[in-house]
């Protein structure tokens, strides 16, 4: 870098450091703050390769070759878009797609990663099918790498709480339906900003740590004027954003008189955490640990931080908690009274209610939207589980009789 006044000149060009490689690169910062580790993904099945680069430059020899195994690739199979790693950098999220004749299958591969060692282990694959998808591209993580975004046909938000295919896929929301989102970047201000392709303008995710609607999805938040945008949004190597930050995991939405554990996913081996908790909630663990436990009295908004010494400074981060009254009363109605049903025939129930998520069999609808069956051939049950931000969860069972 100290070459040619400074701009810095290549010394070596052109090493091949793998043959037939996806689109798909990105890197992560190492344990030691100073190193990085650096993922390409083969053209031809899920191969992970992991280098190492240092002040000495990249290594040619590669440091791992990791298969998750779970994909079936076929000639209907793509591999393509991006491929990220979560802001603390202990996992890595692909999205992948396969079409066969009008149904869609998409994939979404979450392997956890060791920053310390450069080793993938424990991966997940989630799939679902869908009827109504253009293709897949994008992909984000929120902040404190609780939420994974999907852009497709929908933008999906997908909670990773619980290490889980079956939680994880059942935890699908839709946050919004706009065609052809392409590219979600999370930048230093909390938001995610999406790009449109060949669009005059930038939509946004404003609270991206809030679960569902509360999310707060904004089509054409910024207006670029006469300016297009491209097929693509920046995605840096994760620890150039947020170097001394480390990420506070928790709810940020809870009840008055309630009591939530809060802890830090750095996943580096690290000093003793100070904690501070703001605005009268009260600390119900000791200090030093990663974990704590902190009991909300009365509604309000409470500011919880956590620190510890590194090498430069300090890491730290500072969340916000929205404290609520939970009084819940939740009402469901269904312009539908008939519930008998002719063989192979098609009905549409349409129906309204003040819940903000609706779960029917295991699928999410809107407040006030409706269901579709189609050529019933027997007695249908409809599961319907209706909730809350904050859980009050209603249960109801619909029986359709099929004569």
């Amino acid at each position: 870098m100290n070459r040619n006044g400074g701009n810095g000149e290549i010394v070596q060009a052109e090493q091949i450091l793998m043959d037939s490689s996806s689109e798909r690169v990105t890197a992560v910062r190492h344990c030691n703050g100073r190193d990085w580790w650096v993922i390409g993904q083969h053209g031809f099945d899920e191969k992970l390769f992991v280098w190492l680069m240092d002040s000495s430059g990249i290594h040619k020899q590669i440091h791992q070759i990791y298969d998750p195994q779970f994909l079936r690739i076929k000639d209907h199979h793509w591999i393509g878009g991006y491929m990220k790693f979560s802001p603390n950098g202990n996992i890595l999220a692909e999205h992948n797609y396969s079409i066969n004749g009008n149904i869609t299958s998409l994939f979404i591969g979450l392997h956890k990663f060791d920053l310390n060692t450069g080793y993938f282990y424990n991966s997940l694959n989630i799939e679902y099918k869908d009827y109504h998808i253009f293709y897949n591209y994008g992909l984000e993580f929120s902040p404190s790498g609780r939420y994974l975004y999907l852009t497709e046909s929908f933008i999906r938000q997908f909670d990773l709480k619980h290490w889980n295919a079956d939680s994880i896929a059942n935890s699908r929301v839709n946050i919004a339906r706009i065609n052809v989102l392409d590219c979600p970047s999370l930048c230093k201000d909390g938001k995610i900003y999406l790009t449109n392709l060949y669009k005059t303008f930038v939509s946004t995710i404003n609270n991206p740590e809030r679960k569902g609607l509360r999310a707060n999805f904004e089509y054409k938040a910024i207006d670029l004027g006469p300016n297009q945008v491209p097929q693509g949004a920046p995605s840096p190597a994760r620890g150039l954003m947020w170097p001394f930050r480390t990420f506070i995991k928790g709810e940020y939405e809870v009840c008055k008189q309630s009591r939530h554990k809060y802890f830090i996913s750095d996943p580096c081996s690290h000093e003793p955490v100070q904690w501070t908790i703001l605005d009268s909630a009260q600390l119900k663990t000791a200090q030093g640990l990663d974990t704590v436990d902190v009991y909300f009295p009365r509604p309000g908004t409470y500011r919880i931080a956590a620190a510890y010494p590194v090498r430069c400074g300090f890491k730290s981060d500072t969340i916000t908690i929205e404290v609520n009254e939970c009084i819940c009363n939740t009402k469901w109605k269904s312009t539908l009274k008939d519930t008998q049903l002719c063989y192979l025939g098609n009905i549409t129930i349409p129906y309204q209610t003040n819940a903000q998520y609706v779960k029917i069999n295991q699928n999410y609808f809107y407040p006030d939207d409706s269901i579709v069956i189609k050529q019933i051939k027997a007695d249908t049950c409809l599961d319907i589980t209706l909730s809350n931000f904050f859980g009050c969860d209603t249960k109801i069972s619909l029986l359709y009789r099929c004569l």
